[in-house]
């Protein structure tokens, strides 16, 4: 399928993508770290996303590209102390926005009807790859940081781990922390 069009579509537009993402990202109860960030610095976050998403389509959707990027993402946030959760959360309100915004855009409707329908399937499956692996290739990161700390600094708690882990929306007092084992992803 061509995604010329669709590409076109994301590189004029991302910039009002990220806005809406930084909008959503401000007013989260579960994005509090990325809340107190300079709202520049969020939609620069914001933006390179959708600017890898359109660089990721036009290199042909490679695993190995999205994989290289999201890792990197991983450990970048690992290492500004960003808790996991948030970090996941801030990729599930991308795709969220992005299929908001392109849902009834009529380019994409007037390419979509030119298009046959088990194009059209591929194409929202590689678009769903990209967020997924993006998630998958996110929390690998992380947890790479996390082990390579525990490993350089063996003093490194349970209490620390917990710091990154525990955000979001599970109920801290029902988690028994003592079943958990970590282990390499």
């Amino acid at each position: 399928m061509e995604y010329t069009k669709f590409i076109d579509l994301i590189n004029r537009n991302k910039s009002t993508y990220a806005k809406t993402w930084a909008e959503q990202v401000k007013n989260s109860e579960y994005m509090e770290t990325y809340s107190k960030l300079d709202d520049a610095i969020i939609l620069e976050r914001g933006e390179a996303v959708f600017t890898h998403l359109s660089s990721w389509l036009e290199s042909g959707a490679s695993n190995d590209v999205a994989e290289k990027y999201f890792e990197e993402v991983g450990k970048d946030r690992f290492k500004e102390r960003f808790p996991l959760t948030e970090v996941v959360y801030a990729l599930y309100l991308v795709k969220k926005i992005f299929w908001a915004c392109i849902a009834w855009n009529k380019e994409v409707c007037e390419e979509v009807g030119e298009t046959k329908c088990e194009n059209c399937v591929e194409f929202l499956t590689i678009i769903n790859n990209y967020f997924d692996l993006g998630n998958f290739y996110i929390t690998r990161g992380y947890f790479q940081k996390i082990f390579h700390e525990l490993d350089s600094h063996p003093e490194a708690s349970k209490q620390q781990i917990s710091e990154f882990l525990k955000k979001g929306t599970i109920n801290l007092e029902d988690l028994d922390k003592e079943e958990f084992v970590w282990r390499h992803v």
